[in-house]
């Protein structure tokens, strides 16, 4: 499968600019990182199978029986807030037990994420409309996919993820939309020296310092300015504001002090979905998690659903036929 490439990116910053602010933010990073002490307080290590970070309810896992206790998250730098959801880990180099299967499956629900991979094991597979997409030999970037795709790992995998907030590709690196739309990319498109920063993660002695690097790596994007519709699309993705407007795009407008009109051009420069369509998918995730805490007594109107049955026609959208509530996570 030929893979796309990022054109925009060769258009990035200046290799000598870049240099100057990842040394300066390798400086403030160093400088914050003995004791692990941070601006705001004391790093704090998510365990295993804890995401009580996330702000959206992870609901990605499919094998939750196994799944489940090989994740591990772990929290940005406060810095990254605005743009990094969160690290995880997935370390299956000890095997299965040999009452367990040798591959898993794992369901991505459409998401508008996107998601960098770097793959330090062997390789995985991604399947896409019930075919094998794409085998990941290298690291990888996900672009937003508005269907599910599956994940099928195997014993030998070590995975080290960076799952981004919507649009940070585009308001870092000026990446098209159409580019990262339904795209397994290839990472050193992203950073070119992609194969030193695999090196420095697989010889990472601990989660702490995966972390501590990771930071490193990022904080020198962040911008000292950011644009004014930066902070609208950031502000559109808020949970306090999808869940006062129920969902509903005209009253995410209102909320933001826009019009719609106003709003879905800004969101056209990110995203060849429309805010509507956005708005679908993050509503459906958001459902998601609640039915499985729930059931079909969840508050739906407060979810910008009419009724369940309303629920069940996007569950049956977005999700493979026999998908069950109790095999998310």
């Amino acid at each position: 499968m030929k893979i796309p490439i990022f054109s925009a990116l060769k258009k990035r910053r200046g290799a000598t600019e870049n240099k100057d602010r990842m040394t300066g933010s390798k400086r403030a990073c160093h400088s914050n990182y003995n004791g692990c002490i941070l601006q705001k307080g004391v790093y704090t290590f998510a365990p295993t199978n804890v995401s009580h970070f996330v702000e959206q309810p992870y609901c990605d896992i499919w094998d939750t029986a196994y799944f489940t206790k090989q994740y591990t998250f772990l929290e940005p730098h406060p810095a990254l807030a605005e743009y990094i959801q969160y690290y995880w880990i997935l370390d299956l180099r000890a095997g299965p037990t040999s009452q367990q299967a040798t591959t898993f499956q794992e369901l991505l629900v459409p998401t508008i994420n996107t998601t960098l991979v770097f793959n330090l094991g062997t390789a995985f597979s991604i399947d896409a409309a019930g075919r094998e997409a794409y085998r990941c030999h290298h690291s990888v970037l996900l672009g937003y996919h508005t269907m599910p795709l599956v994940y099928r790992h195997s014993a030998g995998n070590f995975l080290i993820g960076v799952k981004f907030k919507p649009a940070t590709l585009s308001r870092w690196f000026g990446v098209k939309p159409v580019e990262i739309k339904e795209a397994v990319l290839a990472a050193s498109e992203l950073f070119p020296s992609g194969r030193q920063i695999e090196e420095w993660l697989y010889a990472a002695p601990n989660n702490q310092a995966i972390r501590h690097y990771l930071d490193q790596v990022f904080l020198a994007y962040v911008p000292t300015l950011p644009k004014r519709n930066d902070r609208y699309i950031s502000q559109f993705f808020n949970d306090r504001i999808l869940e006062g407007a129920h969902y509903q795009f005209k009253k995410v407008a209102g909320l933001l002090y826009l019009t719609p009109r106003t709003l879905d051009r800004y969101f056209s420069a990110y995203f060849t979905i429309t805010p509507k369509q956005c708005l679908k998918i993050l509503r459906f995730r958001k459902a998601a998690a609640i039915y499985k805490e729930t059931g079909y007594k969840a508050d739906w109107t407060a979810l910008g659903y009419s009724d369940f049955s309303h629920f069940c026609k996007d569950w049956k959208a977005f999700l493979p036929a026999g998908a069950e509530s109790k095999d998310l996570c």
